[in-house]
């Protein structure tokens, strides 16, 4: 990862992925809590582009969020094979993409 402020370059390592291929589908073997963690990130880093008009930026960074439904308007999809499902579609489509408020965020 890399990030550039006022002419300086500063890079961090968040490690590495690795995935086995099972059909069409990866499945994580290393770094699930990872890509959770970056996943969960984006989602408040579009909460907050919505938040400040920022409506163009926010779309577009929900493509690395989820992927759009070809057949239902403003409906996204996610494939997550685990028991965390709920919370975390809470989390991202409802509190983050969907603006319902079920809580505070700075809560």
């Amino acid at each position: 990862m890399q990030c550039v402020v006022s002419g300086t370059s500063y890079n961090h390592f968040i490690g590495s992925f690795i995935f086995q291929k099972q059909g069409k589908k990866l499945k994580i073997i290393d770094g699930q809590q990872r890509l959770t963690t970056l996943t969960l990130l984006l989602a408040v880093i579009i909460k907050f582009l919505k938040l400040y008009d920022k409506n163009t930026l926010a779309i577009n960074t929900i493509a690395y969020v989820a992927s759009k439904d070809d057949e239902i308007e403003n409906k996204y999809n996610m494939r997550i094979d685990n028991s965390y499902f709920s919370i975390y579609s809470f989390l991202i489509f409802d509190f983050c993409i969907n603006d319902i408020e079920y809580f505070d965020a700075y809560d």
